[in-house]
């Protein structure tokens, strides 16, 4: 019995199973052509370019008094121009005190440097002796700034965009001045804003900035200096500062030279230029040059003509002999609302000489040059989001850029799915790609093809990448080697029963048939073999007597167990239903 009931059982579910696996493969079959037919999706990482693009920067003349008065005193502090030094790393501030007897007499003229990018475009050959220098070309009259649009040639290249994190939290932009391989000139409230907690937190200093062009990549500021007159009374007198860098970026920028004259000289008054990154143009990203004449000079600062707005305190004032470029002051503010001409901080003699100081106090220090490899984060994203583990095919793309001074030898850039938008080791590895070779300030496109592993859980994951993973590159930043697409996340699901894959569905109705099949032939066979015993025993007893009663008899001789027809007498065979003699159908089974 259970021969038969179990195969039938089988058979049955079978069918049943699979009309609702036929619903299920068409559905998943839909969902697949939806996947199939996705969209790519991108999305910046979160790293230092698109951090600042959501940071709201104001320009650092934003945290100034405007209200300057015309008849200025020194202030009578005694101790203005003791250097004050902040070590950015150890958060150590270091005071110390100016000894006029051990004062030095350098040349009054440092030489530039051009760099050894060697990139001298048509910007080059402009005259800036002539009032006027490049025309404006926008609307603005008398607006005379005009857009560098070639930074990398020189003296563009030598021009820094700063982003500047203050101590309170607040952000904002200015411009400086590399004036060697480590160093950049800028005005002090730029590295101590007295409305903002002091000393900021971080400088990020980029050379010859265009919009989104980083040419040179990025420097961060590791230790500034200025004087104790600007930290104590913010003197205008002594706003300036020398930041130190934490890598040589001015080695491949180059730099203007620095000159110091008598206040009376007319390299003052003469034709001037300017270049910073004003904040009222491009929303502060793009660079502007201006010329035109200066007006005058005392002791601390110096007054000139040329158009500047907020963010491009901290821009170098230069004079142009028709060979080199010579740094005379550091612009830094607008005087009277501008009724009167625009000022900064004039290197006189003191500080001219305080600049050679700071830098050889540097030499010995520095840092050597160093790969730094960092996530691009401009052109990074999926091309599906629905995966499948150990199924979907799907493609991870970013970009790879080395900002350090030195090449990258070979490294690896493992790539993960997480939970949360920390991406480490502990988070599931995808595959590695290698890079052989990566030079500085350059970058290179990775794209990782394959699938989910099978034991990553279902769910919605970020994904993300570690740069160097094998920390095979000594790098100056280790902690910024992460990339991760914010958006869209991922969904993630294990696969569908194994019917989806073709082998249970043909098993099941393989097996309902057979059953069907073995059912129907024991039936067969059962009926065929009572029918042998029926005509087995009729050939065995056809000759009984016949027996004319109405009634079963059984006489001596009869065989044990059988019975006869009570129309005809004949004998029967067990459980028959018909007479094989008479054909009387019995009422019941005897």
């Amino acid at each position: 019995m259970l021969f038969i009931v179990f195969p039938t059982f089988i058979g049955g579910y079978a069918l049943f199973f699979c009309s609702n696996i036929a619903k299920l493969e068409v559905d998943n079959y839909n969902q697949n052509q939806e996947e199939f037919n996705e969209p790519e999706f991108s999305s910046n990482s979160p790293q230092t370019d698109i951090n600042r693009n959501i940071i709201d920067y104001k320009p650092i003349e934003s945290t100034l008094n405007w209200s300057k008065t015309a008849n200025k005193a020194l202030d009578p502090l005694e101790n203005a121009t003791d250097t004050v030094e902040y070590d950015l790393r150890t958060g150590a501030e270091k005071v110390s005190s100016k000894d006029d007897t051990l004062s030095i007499t350098y040349p009054s003229i440092v030489e530039p440097f051009e760099g050894i990018v060697n990139a001298n475009y048509w910007f080059d050959d402009v005259n800036e002796n002539q009032e006027g220098g490049l025309q404006s070309s926008f609307v603005f009259p008398p607006d005379d700034r005009q857009e560098i649009t070639n930074t990398t040639s020189f003296p563009w290249s030598s021009i820094c965009k700063l982003y500047i994190d203050a101590h309170d939290g607040s952000h904002y932009i200015g411009s400086g001045a590399i004036i060697d391989e480590y160093h950049v000139l800028t005005v002090g409230h730029c590295v101590y804003i007295h409305d903002a907690g002091g000393w900021v937190d971080g400088i990020t200093i980029v050379p010859g900035m265009d919009g989104s062009y980083e040419p040179f990549g990025v420097a961060y500021a590791t230790t500034m200096r200025t004087y104790q007159g600007w930290i104590q009374s913010e003197m205008v007198e002594h706003d300036w500062a020398v930041v130190t860098l934490d890598r040589s970026i001015g080695q491949l920028t180059g730099w203007m030279g620095r000159e110091t004259e008598p206040y009376t000289s007319s390299v003052y008054t003469g034709t001037l230029n300017t270049a910073g990154y004003p904040g009222d143009l491009d929303f502060g990203e793009v660079m502007y040059f201006c010329t035109d004449n200066g007006d005058r000079a005392d002791e601390y600062n110096h007054w000139f003509w040329m158009d500047t707005a907020g963010g491009q305190s901290g821009s170098p004032i230069w004079r142009y002999d028709g060979s080199n470029r010579y740094i005379l002051s550091i612009l830094a503010y607008e005087y009277l609302g501008g009724i009167d001409a625009n000022f900064g901080t004039r290197l006189n003699t003191d500080k001219y000489n305080q600049i050679i100081t700071w830098l050889a106090e540097d030499n010995g220090t520095l840092l050597d040059d160093k790969p730094d490899l960092l996530d691009r984060g401009y052109y990074s994203g999926v091309s599906k989001t629905k995966l499948i583990t150990g199924k979907t095919v799907f493609e991870i793309y970013c970009e790879v850029a080395n900002e350090g001074t030195l090449a990258a030898s070979s490294f690896k850039v493992s790539f993960y799915v997480s939970t949360n938008t920390v991406i480490s080791q502990y988070d599931y590895l995808l595959g590695n790609i290698t890079v052989s070779h990566l030079d500085p300030f350059t970058y290179t496109a990775l794209n990782w093809t394959g699938v989910v592993p099978t034991e990553v859980p279902d769910g919605s994951y970020y994904v993300g990448w570690l740069i160097d993973s094998g920390d095979d590159v000594q790098e100056f930043d280790e902690s910024n080697n992460d990339g991760l697409i914010s958006y869209p996340l991922v969904e993630i699901e294990s696969p569908a029963p194994p019917n989806q894959d073709g082998f249970l569905i043909p098993a099941i109705i393989i097996v309902a048939v057979a059953s069907l099949v073995s059912l129907t032939a024991i039936i067969i066979a059962v009926v065929r073999r009572n029918r042998r015993k029926e005509a087995k025993a009729f050939s065995l007893y056809e000759t009984q007597p016949y027996i004319s009663s109405n009634y079963q008899v059984t006489t001596s001789y009869e065989p044990t167990g059988f019975k006869f027809c009570s129309n005809c007498g004949y004998m029967r065979l067990p459980n028959s239903q018909f007479c094989v003699n008479c054909g009387y159908k019995f009422p019941q089974h005897i």
